[in-house]
């Protein structure tokens, strides 16, 4: 969610704001922000910081954990395997009517739960390569301490040909859950060493994650899943 969505945000039940540095920086300067007790709030609502969101972004926490749309995705998925098993007795028993009156209702019950489920979200992009900082801070210490080789036995010379060796921006991976009223929970983030460009992705670099949500998600396997995704890459690529 960006600034420009969240001034016309309904926050109603709204318990908590998370958002990127970035971000904070932007709602800072709206009114209804108060300091208190070095916390700050937003009508009320309290704001935290967390570097895992990326390129001014923020989630809203929202009270209950919206339990009601929850409790209707969970009948609605019994009426659909209900619905599902007389439409194996109607087809075996050749009531086409009924069967075909089913189906509809069957269809029409899934497409519900596809609109009010919580849908899960892949998303890759670029960030910048830590190791690129690391080699420019190793250099400025060794300039301002008048050192010509470092521990590993390298001197400037060295360093600076891998920095040169470097990708300037990696891949980052995000995953999250989000439903109909653009509420996220459940935001994983995975940094990697595979290099990123934008334009030029090729089938070396390019990560894929297959997600099946036709099924009850568990993130926790959904988390081994792409910790494997990535680890795969990464063996494939070079860097």
């Amino acid at each position: 969610m960006n600034i420009d969505n969240f001034r016309g945000r309904d926050l109603k039940n709204v318990i908590k704001i998370v958002c990127d540095q970035k971000f904070f920086e932007e709602l800072v300067d709206l009114p209804n922000m108060i300091l208190k007790n070095h916390t700050y709030y937003y009508k009320g609502i309290p704001i935290y910081l967390d570097e895992n969101l990326k390129y001014k972004t923020c989630e809203l926490l929202y009270k209950n954990d919206n339990n009601f749309y929850d409790d209707i995705i969970k009948n609605l998925k019994k009426e659909a395997n209900h619905l599902n098993d007389r439409l194996t007795r109607f087809r075996n028993n050749n009531e086409m009517n009924n069967y075909i009156v089913t189906l509809k209702s069957l269809r029409e019950t899934l497409d519900l739960i596809k609109k009010y489920d919580w849908q899960l979200i892949y998303s890759e992009y670029g960030i910048e390569n830590d190791k690129i900082k690391n080699i420019d801070d190793s250099i400025n210490i060794m300039l301002a301490n008048g050192i010509t080789i470092n521990n590993e036995g390298k001197d400037i010379h060295d360093l600076k040909n891998d920095k040169n060796n470097l990708p300037k921006l990696v891949t980052e991976i995000a995953v999250w859950e989000c439903n109909h009223e653009g509420n996220i929970r459940n935001h994983k983030v995975w940094k990697t060493n595979i290099p990123y460009e934008r334009s030029k992705l090729n089938s070396s670099n390019e990560i894929k994650c297959e997600i099946n949500i036709s099924k009850d998600i568990d993130v926790n396997e959904l988390s081994k899943n792409v910790s494997e995704v990535i680890c795969n890459n990464m063996k494939r690529s070079k860097y």
